[in-house]
């Protein structure tokens, strides 16, 4: 997965990958909120968008879904790094430790996973999601060195 090494290559700074598909209703509703923090924290703060669209099947490869989540992406304005799953969503999900999407992996200034916000998230969130990005903003918050 390409987002390791834009982990490796912050070092000093919170990485926030957020996992999402376009097929995705609360990954779609909560993306604005990724776009919005990567604005707001651009020099303390790497965003990622990993897009799991792709769900394996032989006559879709990963191509496929390119000109769907590139509209998306556009849609939003994100302008921050993005990277197409090139493997089975369920492969992806089980590399990633998580049930289903969404999911957001925070890591700290270190490099080290600081909270993976996902279907087994049980620290907040409202209303049937297990959490928004009211709780991924709230820890990045915590962890991103203080503006100049």
């Amino acid at each position: 997965m390409g987002a390791v090494a834009v982990i490796q290559a912050a070092p000093g700074k919170v990485v926030v990958v957020d996992a999402w598909s376009t097929s995705c209703v609360p990954c779609m509703r909560e993306f604005p909120h990724l776009v919005e923090l990567h604005k707001k924290y651009s020099k303390e703060v790497v965003c990622v968008s990993f897009s799991c669209d792709f769900v394996g099947i032989k006559g879709k490869p990963p191509e496929f879904y390119e000109e769907r989540v590139l509209k998306f992406l556009k849609s939003k304005e994100a302008t921050l790094v993005n990277f197409l799953a090139t493997e089975a969503a369920d492969e992806a999900y089980e590399k990633m430790g998580i049930e289903s999407i969404p999911a957001v992996f925070v890591y700290g200034t270190d490099g080290k996973l600081a909270q993976k916000f996902d279907s087994e998230y049980k620290g907040g969130g409202e209303g049937e999601e297990p959490f928004t990005y009211k709780d991924v903003t709230a820890l990045v918050e915590k962890l991103a060195p203080a503006k100049n």
